[in-house]
């Protein structure tokens, strides 16, 4: 299982660097429909709130995949799942987090 423990170790690592990208503000074009919104739409929404919440998100994403991977370094199966599982639940608590909140807007 080394070979999916290093996998879930890249996973992390490529979420971490994305999420630091965000949250130093450089990667606020990584954010889906940021780019395609109008010029007035734009001026509306906060771009460092935006990058900062983006960004601890994909934390949470490579927190995950850090418990999947010690999972499968170990051979636990409950662990991988929990891990996967964690990945999962961030992912639609993010999602409803950023629906409901209406901090983006300046």
């Amino acid at each position: 299982m080394l070979g999916q423990g290093l996998a879930f170790l890249g996973l992390s690592l490529l979420f971490a660097l994305a999420g630091y990208l965000l949250r130093c503000g450089i990667g606020v074009n990584l954010i889906p429909g940021y780019r395609k919104m109008k010029p007035e739409e734009r001026e509306k929404r906060d771009e460092a709130a935006m990058c900062r919440y983006a960004g601890l998100v994909l934390y949470g994403f490579s927190a995950s995949w850090i418990v999947a991977a010690f999972g499968a370094f170990f051979m636990r199966l409950w662990l991988a799942l929990t891990g996967i599982g964690l990945f999962f639940l961030v992912a639609v608590l993010g999602l409803i987090f950023a629906a409901r909140r209406k901090a983006f807007r300046k």
